[in-house]
């Protein structure tokens, strides 16, 4: 994952084997390097309501200003659950999907639209928009 603007990462590109990945260690729960766009792919239902909270708390401040003042944003995609334009048939197979991620993971779970308000509010956040794409998962958008 490359963080930040291609210029601030080419001399480090260019010091590199191009064969090798880019790789940044780092522990989401305690600091995200500062971002335009912080991207959670498929992340989110892997952990409870809280560490889900302490995540986006640091998205938010990750995303809050950069160097110009403009304020970043989040973007999660997973299932979101009990949308109106769902099908019975996907609706099935993402309650599927929450039940599985309830037996593999502590606390893991597919969330509804509202649980998602719900975390975007706790954290500190002012606004989002879901996209459903994909069939089973939904592009968020979360604004500071």
């Amino acid at each position: 994952m490359v963080m930040g603007i291609p210029a601030k990462v080419i001399g480090y590109v260019d010091d590199q084997d191009p064969s090798l990945n880019m790789k940044h260690g780092g522990d989401i729960f305690q600091s995200i390097p500062h971002a335009d766009a912080i991207l959670l792919k498929l992340v989110m239902h892997n952990w409870s309501n809280e560490d889900c909270v302490k995540i986006l708390q640091r998205c938010r401040e990750a995303s809050k200003h950069n160097d110009e003042g403009r304020k970043g944003k989040v973007l999660i995609i997973d299932m979101v659950l009990n949308r109106d334009e769902d099908e019975a048939d996907m609706t099935e197979v993402k309650l599927f999907f929450d039940v599985l991620m309830t037996v593999l993971l502590a606390g893991g779970r597919q969330k509804t639209e509202k649980e998602w308000e719900r975390l975007f509010l706790e954290s500190g956040f002012m606004s989002y928009k879901i996209i459903l794409f994909l069939c089973l998962r939904s592009l968020i958008q979360v604004f500071p």
